[in-house]
Order: structure tokens, then C-alpha cells, then sequence
């Protein structure tokens, strides 16, 4: 067989460094032990060790918040962007797979003409005459080094990278969602507290105004009093933007025009809470979970694959060939004078590979790019997870110390009003402790706020609700 020494040199050549395998991930963060171990500051009772439902926002139990996250997965036009980017790169990866299915091709044509003599060598004119060309041809390369295969793994790495990144699309979108939901019902509730401080400022001029007249104030207590009343009214169309820009964020996310929400949604008076101790898992959990740490392996595993790519470079690219036709004139059609074929292997090689080499080299130096990435997204995500939690602990040490000052608040209020009522102190001492009051309820719904965002920004870092 005449190509039989070739092609067993080419079989000799395919265990040639085309079976080294490359396995960064064993040199990767994330196996250091240090990243499976639970994560810092979970004790106590508003923690649990449990891992993170897939839908965490139900945990709030707030209808309300369901349904906009569910038009928001359905209608945002961020995720429709992802989904469309997946379809492109599964396409992408079925085009890579048909490089290993074989060619196969028809062609038929016919015209009237006249063709030179001289191309056959002959002195005369060869009269015009129909002509026609028919064939059938068939190839299929023979992937001896793991070119169209390796292809294919980084195609499916990649396809399985963009899914992820679909998903982190996802979890950002529904956290979003969960935010500006927090903004307007924080807002409102701001709002509500704002106009009730507003009427006591009011009172409190009026007040003012009355000992002024009767001698008993002076000019600096009524300009005093005036500007806490404007400091309370010019506070409130800042919440009233906050709120309408809470719903414009919302109608954006949701894939609305306008905001035009229910009641349920413009209206929402308390931010939701949660009704159990936050699941957070472990590490382990935590890194298995996030997508985007997905999304960054397989990109390193697509970039490994491209190395083995590059590698099958360096040897022949061998393809067995088929072919069937008939040329001729149009009245002899399909006739056996006309009939030919053809059978055999094609073989190409570039015996200057220098080129070849430097696209190795470029190919580790970009897997090498793709490992600094996965650690730097390993240590991203401990560090936004272990920072949501730290933020949550401490806005949540703060609101302790808010509350007992509002309870004390209102303990004096209620001796002010004791007070008054029985004849021991005037009208203004009253109204100045329920300010006071108001004032520390104030700072106790900022701190709830808080809080509320805090636990957000924490789902969001410990990466659940793409499943």
C-alpha cells in the first residue's frame, strides 16, 4: 500500500505530545482548604450553617416581591442579552462539532461554449458545442492528533461559560429587583415619618410663636423652631425622588415602559424582612454555588483545550477524499466516456512551524490568564461573601443600639406626658421629647434600611437563585 509507511508515521507521530494533559485546577485557589472551611461571622442565632434555598427571596414571604422577580426573569431585557449570547455560543459550538463530521458536496453546471483547441494541444478550431460538468465529492478529516476534538472541548467550555455568565446575569438582576423594591418601601415609610415630625415642627411654631407674643421667647427661638420645621419639609421631596426612582428602576428591570405598579408596589409601607435565620452554607457551598466562579473554570478549561488545539498544528492534517463525476458534451450525458472518480488521502503540512510554536506559547500564556482569573474570582467572592456578612453583623450591632435608644425615647415621652398632664411642666417640654422620639424612630427605620440592603447585597455575594 503506497501510503501505508506515511500513515503509520503519522500514527507514531499522534502519541507524540498530544497526550500530556494539562491540569491547572489542581494549582488553583480554589482547592486551598483554607476556602472550604465556613465562613467568618456566621454564629448566632440569625445565622444558619443550612444551604441557600434556590429561590432565596421567598424567605421575605412578601407576594409582592415574588411576582416582580418573576416579571423581571421573564421580561428584562439584561437577561434576554444573556439567553440570546447562549443560543450564539451553542450554535458556535455545533459548528465546531460539524468540523468532525465529513464533507460531502454536489455540483452540476452546463453552458454553451467554445473551448480552445490549443489547451489539448490541437491546431484547429473545436466547433461550439452544449457541455455539461456534474459531480459528487466526499472528505472527512482523520483527527489522528485531537485537533477537531480538543476544538470541540474548548467550544463546549466556552458554551458552558457563557451559561454562566447568563446566570450570574440572573442573580444580579433578581437582587436589583429585591433593591429598588427595598428603596421604595424604605422610602415610603421615611415619608409617613416625615410628614407626622413635619406636623409636630408646626406645632412646635406655633407654640413657639404664642410664648413670643406672650414674653416668654425670644426672636431666636422662633427663627429656631422655623428652621427645624423647613430642615423636616426640605427632607421630604429627596425621599419622594428616592421613591419615584425606586419605581423607575423597577419598571426598568421589569421590562416595563412606564411604573406603573399595583398598590402593593407603590404603596409598600416597611421593607420586607426575613422570617428565618439567613442560610449561608459553608465555603465549599459558597464556591460551588456562585456562577460566576463557574463561569471563570470554564474559561480556564477552554483555554486549556486551546492548547492541545494549537499543539495539532505541529503535525499533518490528514483527510481521506472521495470523488464521483461526469464532464462532457451535453449529448453524450452520464455516458462512460465522460464518467471519472477518484479515491485517496489528502495531506498537508506546514514544515515551517514557527508560527505554530509562538501560537502554543500564546495559548499557555492564555490559559495562564485564565487561572490568575479563577483565583481572582475565587478570592472575590470569599471576600464579597465574608464583607456582606461583616456589613450585615455590624448594621445589625447598630440597630440593637437604635432601638434601645428609641425605647428610651419613648419612655421619656410617656413621663413628659405624665408630666403635663399633671400640671408640673408646660406644653413645649412635651412636644420637644416626642421630637426627640421622632427623631430616634427616624434613625431606627434608616438603620432597618440598612439592614434590609445589607441582607440583599449578602444573597447576591453568596450567588443563589440562578438554578
Amino acid at each position: 500500500m503506497r501510503y501505508g509507511p506515511l500513515l503509520l508515521a503519522c500514527g507514531w507521530l499522534s502519541g507524540c505530545g498530544l497526550t500530556a494533559t494539562h491540569e491547572p485546577l489542581e494549582h488553583a485557589l480554589i482547592n486551598n482548604p483554607a476556602a472550604q472551611t465556613a465562613l467568618p461571622g456566621v454564629a448566632g442565632q440569625a445565622w444558619s450553617q443550612g444551604p441557600l434555598p434556590h429561590h432565596w427571596w421567598r424567605l421575605y414571604r412578601d407576594p409582592a416581591l415574588d411576582l416582580l422577580i418573576e416579571q423581571a426573569r421573564a421580561a428584562n431585557t439584561s437577561l434576554r442579552v444573556a439567553n440570546a449570547a447562549l443560543l450564539q455560543a451553542k450554535a458556535q459550538q455545533d459548528r465546531v462539532a460539524a468540523e468532525g463530521q465529513p464533507e460531502v458536496g454536489a455540483s452540476f453546471g452546463a453552458d454553451y461554449a467554445q473551448v480552445s483547441g490549443e489547451q489539448y494541444l490541437l491546431s484547429n478550431v473545436v466547433p461550439t458545442m452544449a457541455l455539461y460538468d456534474t459531480g459528487l465529492s466526499a472528505s472527512y478529516q482523520l483527527d489522528l492528533f485531537g485537533r477537531v476534538k480538543h476544538a470541540e472541548e474548548a467550544a463546549g467550555a466556552h458554551s458552558d461559560a457563557v451559561q454562566a455568565v447568563r446566570d450570574t446575569v440572573g442573580i444580579s438582576v433578581v437582587a436589583e429587583v429585591a433593591q429598588a423594591y427595598v428603596q421604595v418601601c424604605t422610602a415610603n415609610q421615611a415619608l409617613g415619618l416625615a410628614r407626622e415630625q413635619l406636623a409636630l415642627q408646626g406645632r412646635l411654631v406655633e407654640l413657639t410663636h404664642r410664648l413670643q407674643q406672650a414674653g416668654r421667647a425670644v426672636d431666636l427661638d422662633v427663627i429656631k423652631a422655623k428652621a427645624g420645621r423647613d430642615d423636616v419639609a426640605a427632607s421630604m421631596p429627596v425621599l419622594q425622588a428616592r421613591h419615584d426612582a425606586g419605581l423607575l428602576q423597577l419598571a426598568a428591570l421589569t421590562g416595563r415602559v412606564r411604573a406603573d405598579f399595583p398598590a402593593s408596589v407603590t404603596q409598600c409601607a416597611a421593607p420586607p424582612r426575613l422570617i428565618a435565620a439567613i442560610p449561608v452554607g459553608d465555603g465549599a457551598a459558597l464556591l460551588r454555588r456562585r456562577p460566576d466562579l463557574r463561569a471563570a473554570e470554564r474559561m480556564l478549561a477552554a483555554a486549556t483545550a486551546q492548547i492541545s488545539v494549537a499543539k495539532a498544528d505541529l503535525y499533518p492534517q490528514i483527510s481521506l477524499g472521495a470523488s464521483l463525476g461526469s464532464t462532457g458534451k451535453l449529448s453524450d450525458f452520464l455516458t462512460p466516456p465522460t464518467n471519472f472518480w477518484g479515491l485517496g488521502p489528502q495531506i498537508s503540512w506546514n514544515l515551517n512551524q514557527t508560527a505554530v510554536r509562538a501560537e502554543i506559547r500564546a495559548a499557555g500564556a492564555g490559559q495562564q490568564m485564565a487561572l490568575a482569573k479563577f483565583d481572582g474570582a475565587v478570592l472575590a467572592a470569599v471576600r464579597e461573601a465574608a464583607t456582606a456578612i461583616s456589613n450585615e453583623n455590624q448594621d445589625q450591632a447598630r440597630l440593637d443600639v437604635l432601638v434601645q435608644t428609641e425605647a428610651r425615647a419613648e419612655r421619656a415621652g410617656q413621663e413628659a406626658a405624665m408630666l403635663f398632664q399633671a400640671g408640673k411642666v408646660g406644653e413645649m417640654m412635651p412636644l420637644q421629647v416626642h421630637r426627640a422620639q421622632l427623631a430616634a424612630q427616624a434613625a431606627v427605620l434608616a438603620g432597618q434600611a440598612k439592614l434590609a440592603s445589607d441582607q440583599v447585597a449578602l444573597f447576591l455575594a453568596l450567588g443563589g437563585g440562578w438554578e
